[in-house]
């Protein structure tokens, strides 16, 4: 690869690098805001957020798609590479891409972990709610049974 060919893709895959970047900061700000939706159980705003994430997410594979030509080209003749300008800014900001990704996933955990836990809890309420429901149909057949009791006559 000749030197201007190599400033082009390194120019190029910074480029392509912001965009991600951009696209990853995106992605925190609705993960987090996901993570608070998720804490104060709405489930519409949860499925307004997923729908936000699905676009944002198809962008960047867009991206990816795109410059993942130049990183392998790049990786093809990294010694090389490393000695053009702008290589080591390059590379700060895949290291920023990773560390944007390492942390969208940390908060998509929590967030899951969550939504696990809220799980539960209704189970749990749900069952209590659905013994309390047999005891009182228990209690029912005792007070009003279906037949006519001694107690009660027609007039009540």
């Amino acid at each position: 690869m000749t030197s201007d060919e190599l400033a082009s893709a390194i120019s190029g895959y910074g480029a392509g690098l912001e965009a991600e970047l951009s696209l990853l900061d995106r992605l925190q700000c609705l993960a987090a805001e996901q993570h608070e939706a998720t804490l104060r159980d709405d489930v519409r705003l949860l499925s307004e957020i997923g729908e936000q994430r699905q676009a944002v997410m198809a962008s960047l594979v867009e991206v990816e798609h795109q410059i993942k030509p130049l990183r392998e080209q790049l990786a093809s003749v990294l010694e090389q590479a490393a000695a053009v300008p702008g290589f080591q800014d390059v590379v700060a900001l895949h290291r920023e891409a990773g560390r944007l990704v390492s942390s969208i996933l940390a908060a998509d955990r929590q967030t899951m972990d969550s939504l696990r836990e809220a799980e539960i809890t209704r189970r749990l309420a749900a069952q209590t709610v659905e013994k309390g429901n047999s005891t009182l149909a228990a209690y029912r057949r005792v007070v009003a049974p279906h037949t006519r009791s001694a107690i009660v006559d027609r007039t009540g």
